[in-house]
């Protein structure tokens, strides 16, 4: 979940850029940070939730080896780890080089006028 939390918060930031650089005359709202901070907190869980809803055999709940017990949740199935772990990331990631791409030609339009 964290992990997922932090690409959003990437992801977030890759907007605020673009609106601050391109969109010169942007400014930010308290309703629009709050949207956008519920936006990063509560989409993460989605990818998180739904393969528990599932089938919750998917999830490793608890390693134990002979010498000593490890108490940690993680995905178990390979093709639901790439789907609800790294499908996201990589959206976020596509999201955030499109984003840098735009803010990039804006700046290099902006230089040549």
């Amino acid at each position: 979940y964290f992990t997922l939390a932090a690409m959003m918060w990437m992801g977030a930031e890759a907007v605020l850029m673009f609106q601050k650089i391109v969109l010169v005359f942007f400014k930010p709202t308290t309703r629009y940070i709050v949207v956008l901070s519920l936006i990063c907190w509560l989409a993460p869980l989605i990818p998180v939730v739904i393969p528990l809803a599932i089938d919750r055999s998917l999830l490793v709940k608890r390693i134990e080896t002979n010498t000593s017990t490890s108490g940690y949740c993680f995905i178990n199935n390979t093709g639901t780890y790439l789907g609800a772990f790294y499908g996201p990331i990589l959206l976020v990631l596509s999201f955030n080089i499109i984003i840098f791409v735009a803010v990039i030609v804006a700046l290099v339009k902006h230089k040549l006028k």
